[in-house]
């Protein structure tokens, strides 16, 4: 029997050490599925670690998480479940619709409770959207800081990145998805380019809740130069022979 398609998970530890219960719980979750994997734990800055990684991964898939956040590693069985199912789409020369597959699934952070005056306004804001532009809006999975929120609008309005928590550590991604272009960041922002690079490429994508916790969603910083070359110069493609190494 053939197994199922492999995982890399690329573990981010500022310190680049992981307590072992963490990678204990990660080999106890992929083990049963009987599937390829490999964990991978580093220091770098997000970007550089993940550019490494996509050059040298085996593996079908290639999950994004860090140690910032007690995400649970169980959640990606779901997202394994997700991936493989096909949605539809139409298709952008012809506009005809039909079965495609995700090219990522994105987490989002759940169980903080949003305060009651932001939970109002959002009520009414859904139900204007509706009513006269014909607009459903979802409602915010969670509490991330009015900052946070802030930013996922304004990175929706640049880069046209449609997500609640776009700074979210857990997302998983196919790795031909990620050998079609260059990774340009070097940071945590490669989070936004590889959804806005989607987003152009008219890649199918699912947000999807994630376990709830009741931690504070720490602030991940993001780098202005990385903004500012995903703006300026955004790099779609890559040589052939690059790409060639997606499995």
């Amino acid at each position: 029997m053939t197994p199922p398609p492999g995982l890399t998970v690329l573990l981010q530890s500022p310190t680049g050490s992981t307590p072992p219960e963490l990678l204990k719980a990660w080999e106890a979750v992929l083990r049963p599925t009987q599937r390829p994997f490999q964990v991978i734990v580093s220091a770098e800055p997000l970007g550089i670690a993940l550019r490494a990684a996509v050059t040298n991964n085996p593996h079908a898939y290639l999950l994004l998480t860090d140690t910032q956040y007690p995400y649970t590693p169980a959640d990606v069985l779901g997202f394994l479940d997700r991936i493989e199912k096909p949605g539809e789409l139409p298709d952008p020369r012809t506009g005809v619709w039909g079965p495609v597959l995700p090219s990522m699934i994105l987490g989002c952070r759940t169980g903080v409770p949003v305060p009651q005056p932001w939970r109002s306004l959002g009520g009414i804001t859904r139900f204007m959207a509706k009513s006269i532009f014909g607009l459903p809006l979802s409602q915010w999975p969670g509490w991330y800081g009015l900052a946070e929120h802030f930013r996922a609008y304004r990175i929706w309005l640049h880069y046209g990145v449609p997500l609640h928590d776009p700074a979210c550590g857990f997302q998983l991604y196919r790795q031909s998805f990620l050998a079609r272009f260059p990774i340009q960041s070097t940071g945590d922002f490669v989070r936004v380019e590889l959804v806005a690079k989607g987003v152009f490429l008219t890649c199918f994508m699912e947000e999807v809740p994630l376990s709830a916790k009741p931690a504070r969603v720490p602030n991940v910083p993001w780098a202005k130069a990385d903004e500012k070359t995903l703006s300026a110069k955004p790099k779609f493609w890559r040589a052939p022979l690059e790409a060639s190494r997606a499995t």
